[in-house]
């Protein structure tokens, strides 16, 4: 699998509308969007781009990306259509994640 390309991880702060950004920094999109590309882009350098109190305000998407390895044992896309939707499962060790994108 190709390296992802230049693209942001991880933002905490997210907004449906243009509004929403507008009147300050978030990316357009949900957490879930957010979280699901540390799965389904392939990146050894991971990091969080906000601030730390915004991720403490979530807890349970920290503890997931506190499990997700930045490196993998096996790389499958499960199903994808290019410029539509992608799903891909890593494997780490016994550990299994899924992630899955749409547009």
């Amino acid at each position: 699998m190709a390296t992802s390309p230049d693209i942001t991880l991880g933002v905490s702060r997210v907004a449906i509308d243009l509004m929403a950004i507008m009147e300050r920094p978030m990316s357009q999109g949900t957490r879930r969007h957010q979280l699901a590309m540390y799965v389904v882009y392939e990146s050894p350098l991971q990091m969080l781009t906000d601030s730390p109190t915004q991720y403490r305000r979530e807890p349970e998407c920290l503890e997931f990306l506190r499990a997700v390895p930045t490196v993998c044992d096996d790389t499958r896309v499960l199903h994808a259509k290019l410029g539509d939707y992608v799903a891909v499962v890593r494997r780490s060790g016994d550990a299994w994640f899924v992630g899955a994108m749409t547009d």
